[in-house]
């Protein structure tokens, strides 16, 4: 998980050097770039990537609907909790780009190439927090909660730090925090939602907290720009004040046992398991 978090972060960062570079060439350049990209990505996977081979009976859509209705009532609290702390971290970051964007040549008069090498910090480092941390987590499941809530402070704390100190330095250091916390919270959510069920009832739960996470991106340029408005202190603060309820709410209605069972969590090479059957007991010697 936490290789499939820092993969999606490296094209993060790639993408704002990368189309600076670019749009200095020709402006309309970035636009081809991405065709050029995309189109032979396209073909790779289609040649490449096998789909398993499908065994047994096709599950009817309302069995499958069952399934994750019940999902939701056994283990609804929780995976809340989760969605919420994705879309909002999400929000976060992706809304501070966005100020980062609108402030950096007109308040610190830097060029679009040396900014899209400070758009790339934050999601730099998450990128290579996310690796640490899906790693990590490989072994350490049980401190998953508390990681989620660090991260989630972590960033809140950072933007507390923006409201209040406008020097680029303590800017750009601010915004690297906010990558490690981001880090620390994606791949750990991306971990638990996969863990959550069982791999019939998987492909709607993560598309769910695929939906959510990309509302978080929607939603975080138009409502930081609006906020923007009133002041970049209320911007930050608000930003702060949310990021502190997430946080609560994690606390109080995250379950680990609920999402993960009340089973001992084993580990396999990939990914975790519930290992459902008892330990065996020691045999007594006679």
């Amino acid at each position: 998980m936490g290789q499939l978090e820092a993969a999606n972060g490296l094209g993060k960062v790639i993408s704002p050097i990368a189309g600076a570079i670019a749009g200095i060439v020709l402006w309309l350049l970035p636009f081809y770039l991405f065709a050029a990209l995309s189109i032979p990505e396209g073909i790779l996977l289609w040649l490449l990537v096998r789909e398993p081979k499908k065994t047994g009976s096709k599950q009817p859509f309302s069995k499958y609907y069952e399934g994750f209705k019940n999902v939701f009532q056994q283990k609804g609290r929780s995976l809340g909790a989760l969605l919420l702390s994705g879309a909002v971290v999400l929000f976060i970051l992706f809304g501070t780009l966005f100020y980062l964007s609108e402030v950096l040549e007109k308040n610190y008069g830097m060029s679009n190439l040396s900014s899209g090498f400070v758009l790339a910090l934050p999601v730099g480092a998450m990128a290579g927090t996310s690796l640490l941390v899906g790693n990590y987590l490989a072994k350490r499941a049980k401190y998953a909660k508390i990681i989620i809530i660090s991260g989630t402070v972590l960033v809140g704390a950072v933007m507390v730090v923006n409201a209040f100190f406008t020097d680029r330095w303590v800017l750009f250091a601010a915004i690297s925090l906010m990558g490690f916390g981001g880090g620390f919270v994606l791949p750990t959510l991306t971990l638990l939602f996969t863990s959550a069920t069982e791999p019939g009832e998987r492909g709607m739960i993560t598309s769910l907290y695929g939906g959510v996470r990309f509302i978080g991106v929607a939603l975080g340029p138009p409502t930081f720009g609006w906020l923007l408005k009133q002041g970049t202190a209320p911007l930050f603060l608000t930003a702060a004040g949310l990021l502190g309820a997430t946080a609560v709410l994690v606390f109080f209605f995250l379950n680990l046992q609920q999402v993960l069972g009340k089973q001992a969590i084993s580990q396999t090479r990939d990914r975790y398991v519930i290992a459902f059957a008892p330990r065996p007991r020691p045999r007594e010697s006679h």
